[in-house]
């Protein structure tokens, strides 16, 4: 079987990782929140990729997260879980700064994101970039119930990059909107 798409080898390690007693910043333990953010994304018709980076997003910490479960050392064993293009995706998310990420009019020109360390500009492709929107919309739904006051003000920021989303993230971040205007 493909490692990307083994989500019994995913789980496992995130198992062995004790995630399931790793505290999220959600008010919830972090493997709840992994999978709900995978599940979400598999409803919107994301590519299995996606997904699977989905279900590990949290996994090297994030610039609000900070307590990472694997280290950056261990890459390659992410990847051998989950496979190249969805750890790639986990690093970009975990090592990024997401409000940084410009997406130029002009198409020719490149995309790209800071890294949250050091500061310097990391170019990301037009599909890391669909990625990441929908990884971010997920993420953020997917604890709007914890944390409103938190996610909602991030869905509003989202809104600038809801053309880049699946039709389905963008409905569901347009809906989220639309309910707690109210």
């Amino acid at each position: 079987m493909d490692p990307q798409h083994d989500a019994g080898a995913a789980l496992a390690l995130l198992d062995e990782l004790d995630v399931g007693n790793t505290r999220h910043n959600s008010n919830e333990d972090l493997l709840p929140h992994l999978i709900g953010t995978k599940e979400l994304l598999a409803e919107w018709g994301a590519r299995p990729q996606l997904c699977d980076a989905g279900l590990c997003h949290s996994l090297y910490g994030t610039e609000y997260f900070s307590h990472p479960t694997l280290g950056e050392s261990e890459r390659d064993r992410l990847r051998g879980v989950i496979g190249a293009e969805a750890e790639a995706l986990v690093w970009l998310w975990c090592y990024g700064r997401r409000h940084t990420m410009e997406v130029p009019a002009d198409e020719s020109a490149p995309s790209r994101l800071r890294e949250r360390r050091g500061g310097e500009w990391l170019e990301i492709t037009a599909q890391q970039v669909t990625d990441l929107v929908n990884l971010w919309i997920a993420d953020t739904i997917e604890q709007l119930p914890r944390v409103p006051e938190r996610e909602v003000a991030t869905a509003r920021t989202l809104l600038r990059h809801a053309p880049r989303a699946l039709p389905a993230a963008a409905a569901a971040l347009e809906q989220v909107i639309r309910v707690n205007e109210r």
